[in-house]
């Protein structure tokens, strides 16, 4: 499942005298040790753009005087609500200001791309999501086609997480009584068949 797109606003140059760029990191090359390390699309400094929510990504600078700038390069990730917010690890923050800085922050980052994805959601009940996506309107569309996913092959976890999620909603919950109702009644009738 692909992360939603929000709307960033990726930020303007520190110091408009020197170089600077934007990346949009998708993965991480091992073998460089160099900012081609890094790869993914660019970034225009100081514009809007859509980018993936819980993405990274890497901001380059340059400051200083004219005759002694250095780069200041800093790692952020793009929250929900199209912010972004500094990357930590269990080193700290994925900053360096060196001219070695993509051998310093390379291997964390790659870290960070190769770990679990987190689970933003995962302090929600299952009621909670399931009304938001009543609320949305491509939310009941999207969770049908990915059950309807697990269900083609036999998945009998898919069957319980679709019997939580229909008696999560109380509209739902109505209707899957009375389906159950139905079936109980059809079971009880014996069927006719005409030669």
């Amino acid at each position: 499942m692909t992360a939603p797109l929000v709307k960033v606003r990726v930020p303007s140059p520190k110091d408009h005298r020197f170089k600077s760029w934007a990346r949009l990191i998708t993965g991480v090359d091992r073998s460089r040790k160099d900012g081609y390390a890094f790869q993914g699309p660019w970034l225009r400094r100081g514009r809007l753009d859509e980018l993936p929510a819980l993405a990274l990504v890497l901001l380059y600078d340059e400051v200083g005087s004219r005759r002694h700038h250095q780069p200041e390069v800093e790692v952020l990730q793009v929250q929900g609500d199209g912010s972004l917010a500094q990357v930590e690890d269990d080193r700290g923050p994925l900053r360096a200001e060196d001219r070695d800085w993509a051998l310093l922050l390379r291997d964390r980052v790659a870290a960070l791309l190769d770990a679990a994805p987190e689970r933003p959601l995962k302090g929600m009940t299952t009621q909670e999501l399931a009304q938001e996506l009543v609320l949305r309107r491509d939310g009941i569309r999207s969770l049908v086609d990915a059950l309807l996913s697990r269900l083609l092959v036999p998945d009998p976890l898919a069957v319980i997480l679709v019997g939580e999620l229909i008696s999560s909603v109380p509209d739902l919950q109505a209707g899957a009584e009375a389906a159950r109702r139905r079936l109980a009644f059809a079971e009880r009738e014996p069927t006719t068949q005409e030669p």
